[in-house]
């Protein structure tokens, strides 16, 4: 690709992490949830699952659209995903709060740390399709 031409991810890698994303980590908040009850499971299961599907696509998109933005700078690799993370940590306590999950901290933190290594693969991504 030119540098005039944008980088970015295929559909098919987008959908693929989004529905993924949505598969492990709801089940992942429904188990570490389900000791509160069954309604608490799979609430907080649905809830991570959605925001997952979502916020995986949002990522990558948000992580192009910076990568681009910055092109040639050297903080290149660190600025998409730093940004990313910080959002989007945010939005997710926030709609655990709001669902009422019982074991937040529990819930969110395995998505997080996979989170900021997804956004690092994301990048590392958008470079090799230049």
């Amino acid at each position: 690709m030119s540098p005039e031409t944008p980088s970015r991810t295929s559909l098919l890698f987008d959908m693929a992490w989004a529905f993924a994303a949505f598969v492990f980590w709801g089940g992942w908040a429904c188990f570490v949830n389900m000791e509160a009850g069954l309604s608490a499971g799979i609430i907080s299961g649905m809830a991570q699952g959605t925001f997952s599907f979502a916020m995986t696509l949002l990522m990558v998109k948000a992580i192009t659209i910076i990568y681009n933005r910055v092109h040639g700078h050297r903080f290149r690799y660190v600025l998409p995903t730093v940004a990313t993370m910080g959002c989007s940590g945010t939005l997710l306590a926030a709609t655990h709060l709001l669902a009422g999950t019982p074991n937040i901290l529990s819930t969110i933190s395995p998505p997080l740390v996979i989170a900021f290594f997804f956004c690092l693969y994301t990048v590392r991504q958008l470079e090799n399709s230049v």
